[in-house]
């Protein structure tokens, strides 16, 4: 169940677009928790910190410049502080005050600023690493876990996103998994993806499957309405930096060998062994021009998957041997 705000913040969530308001609500659920760890007891008690951080804000800008506290630079300071020392990258702190400075924008409260609060600078950045197949292979033993293989693997045939593969239920794969149907269809045609709404389908093939079945295999299959992965994008981002860097060795900036890197691989093998761009796109969940949108969504699974499988081989690799 998702997190509920006071009247006012919830007013202003529903007011914007649902892909931010989804993204805009977890950045809140940090900084209300945040808030609610301040000394002073009415942070404590108070039923709306957010609305109390913004009136105690307004009240503040409205003093005389002298007289003022400058409440809004002293808690986003503290607030930066603590989420560095919570391991937060700094696109994710910026991140994570955008919806505050957006909250305060609706609400006309004036001295959210992100000057003099100590921002992150960016880390250097880095270029995604040109996956080979036999990178991916190695990649793959490093993982050791089924279930982060199983990810791994639906990244790299799939070019699902992490927060739509996050989204998956093992009831949305159950029947064709059961039937031993090859490849599986991921249908997004009623919900659309997660930050965009657009609607589509993608497919992975055998070796996941196969992945799948050691998973379930070795911590149980899931009930239909049980999440497939239960792991945050987060703990996924952990695990996969500390195998690139056996591979890799050290590296600047962010992790060369990120799922989202794989994501970009699928689309490069498919459209190299022949597969329309607009289907690729299709595939990824990307929006499209003009008509083809409801064209493509108007074909079946079936048709779908009779175009995938031409990619297929496109997609394959060594499975990961099973450790006796």
């Amino acid at each position: 169940m998702a997190t509920t705000f006071d009247p006012d913040t919830e007013e202003w969530l529903s007011a914007i677009k649902e892909s931010s308001s989804d993204t805009y609500r977890s950045g809140l659920i940090q900084f209300q928790q945040y808030l609610r760890g301040l000394p002073d007891p009415a942070w404590q008690a108070s039923a709306a910190p957010l609305k109390l951080f913004l009136d105690q804000v307004a009240e503040d800008q409205n003093l005389p410049a002298r007289e003022r506290k400058r409440v809004a630079r002293t808690i986003l300071r503290g607030y930066v502080i603590y989420l560095k020392d919570h391991d937060f990258l700094p696109k994710s702190i910026h991140g994570y005050i955008n919806p505050i400075q957006s909250m305060a924008a609706y609400f006309e409260v004036e001295g959210i600023t992100t000057r003099f609060i100590n921002m992150p600078k960016a880390k250097v950045k880095t270029k995604p690493h040109p996956w080979t197949v036999t990178d991916f292979e190695k990649f793959m033993v490093l993982l050791q876990k089924p279930m982060y293989q199983s990810i791994t693997s639906l990244y790299w045939q799939s070019g699902l996103s992490v927060s739509d593969e996050q989204r998956i239920l093992f009831g949305g794969i159950k029947d064709e998994f059961e039937a031993e149907v090859c490849p599986i269809c991921l249908d997004f045609t009623s919900e659309g993806r997660h930050k965009t709404g657009v609607e589509f389908r993608t497919f992975f093939g055998p070796e996941t499957i196969e992945l799948l079945k050691r998973y379930f295999k070795a911590e149980g299959t899931p009930e239909a309405e049980d999440l497939l992965f239960p792991v945050t994008d987060r703990a996924i981002q952990k695990y996969y930096a500390v195998r690139a860097r056996e591979i890799l060795g050290d590296y600047p900036g962010r992790n060369p060998m990120s799922e989202h890197t794989l994501r970009k691989k699928f689309r490069t093998n498919v459209v190299n062994a022949g597969c329309p761009e607009s289907y690729a796109e299709y595939f990824m969940g990307h929006d499209l021009e003009g008509d083809l949108r409801k064209t493509y969504t108007n074909m079946s699974n079936d048709q779908w998957r009779a175009e995938y499988k031409k990619y297929l081989s496109a997609l394959a690799f060594k499975v990961p041997k099973v450790k006796i």
